[in-house]
């Protein structure tokens, strides 16, 4: 991606819908490559498409709802409107979703993070339908996430690592918010708050936070510190308390940026001391801290988080595959080398899907410029 100059706004613009419609293309491909509407988890060399991943099926809804009004290209909205119909017939008597990768002879155990990912697809695909159906399963969905919560804020069951509460699960309160906003249910904002402060409870002195990997003391992929910051951020806007819960995540996001400034890139990975591993890239944290700090930049209005945001996101078009007519094109691989630590020698369907969201999150802020509005408040 070109980043758009004064002379050639139009070019550099044309070149940023290109790569989004080619990873636009990629998650069409994803689905159609499996049976029933999900979309595949990810495609791996020689190998080929794995099968259908229910929890990022669920986050990719609204990415493609969003990509059909920008681009007014109906067919997204029908695709996601299949990927929500297929989600449906997965839901556990309980009302959760299960984990894993979704296999018909191994029906997968019930799961937080899993759940909540999906819930966000069903109530944006609420708002889209207006169908009763995608109502009723978020209502099954947030009511047994409620049911699950620890009176401390935490899950600690139905959990990728038994017993451990992440937290990343940041990114189970931002669906649980959304829900509680849309349909007015006390009960469930009063969990998303007790989950949030559980989360601020791991946040370390100096930004980073304690339990913030897959496992418990591991370093984190700046996909999981991206599902925290961004979990943070949103519930801060969706609940109107930036001061409580925005605050502390730009704060992250400041020393986070200040940390790319002195080393010239974003690690893969990093630990609590902010301590990275430079040997890769985990392309997916790129997208998602890209839209963490545009949101930051969007409150601000400091113009070195639209800088740092627009060179992560150089970063990842460098890395995506171009090839019209093959069918790796649109698609962007877990890490940079494709051997790196992270998904390693696989495509998965949720680093397009982040690359479409941080893309027109950029291109957004970049028309309110143009339009010489501020973006910030």
């Amino acid at each position: 991606m070109k980043r758009p100059l004064p002379d050639e706004p139009v070019a550099a613009r044309a070149a940023m819908s290109e790569r989004i419609r080619a990873a636009l293309d990629w998650l069409c491909a994803s689905q159609d490559a499996v049976a029933g509407g999900g979309s595949s988890a990810y495609y791996v060399p020689i190998v080929g498409w794995f099968p259908p991943y229910p929890e990022t099926t669920g986050y990719i809804i609204p990415t493609l709802l969003r990509a059909a009004a920008v681009y007014d290209y109906p067919e997204y909205a029908v695709r996601a409107l299949r990927m929500a119909d297929w989600l449906l017939a997965l839901q556990l008597p309980e009302g959760a979703f299960p984990g894993g990768l979704y296999r018909p002879r191994r029906p997968g155990r019930a799961s937080v993070f899993n759940t909540a990912q999906i819930l966000l697809g069903l109530c944006v695909m609420h708002v889209y339908s207006r169908e009763s159906r995608f109502h009723e399963a978020a209502e099954r969905a947030a009511t047994w996430l409620v049911r699950e919560q620890d009176p401390d804020g935490r899950w600690r069951k139905h959990a990728y690592e038994p017993e451990f509460s992440p937290s990343y699960y940041a990114h189970v309160c931002w669906p649980l918010a959304v829900y509680g906003k849309q349909f007015g249910d006390p009960e469930v904002l009063r969990c998303v708050e007790r989950g949030l402060e559980a989360v601020l409870s791991d946040r370390l002195a100096n930004g980073a936070f304690v339990n913030w990997g897959f496992r418990p003391g591991a370093p984190a992929f700046t996909h999981t510190i991206g599902y925290i910051l961004q979990g943070l951020l949103e519930c801060a806007v969706a609940l109107e308390a930036w001061d409580r819960y925005g605050a502390p995540a730009a704060d992250s996001c400041a020393r986070l940026l200040r940390r790319c400034e002195t080393q010239g890139r974003i690690a893969g990975s990093y630990d609590a001391d902010w301590r990275g591993d430079l040997s890769f890239v985990c392309l997916t944290g790129h997208c998602q801290l890209a839209s963490a700090w545009l949101r930051v930049y969007e409150r601000g209005g400091d113009p070195r988080y639209l800088n740092v945001a627009a060179k992560a996101l150089d970063e990842v078009c460098r890395r995506q595959r171009l090839r019209p007519g093959r069918r790796l094109h649109g698609a962007i691989a877990g890490s940079h080398p494709l051997y790196g630590c992270y998904l390693t020698m696989r495509y998965p369907n949720w680093a397009a899907k982040f690359f479409v969201d941080a893309m027109l999150d950029f291109q957004r802020r970049l028309d309110a410029l143009d339009a010489g509005g501020a973006t910030h408040g």
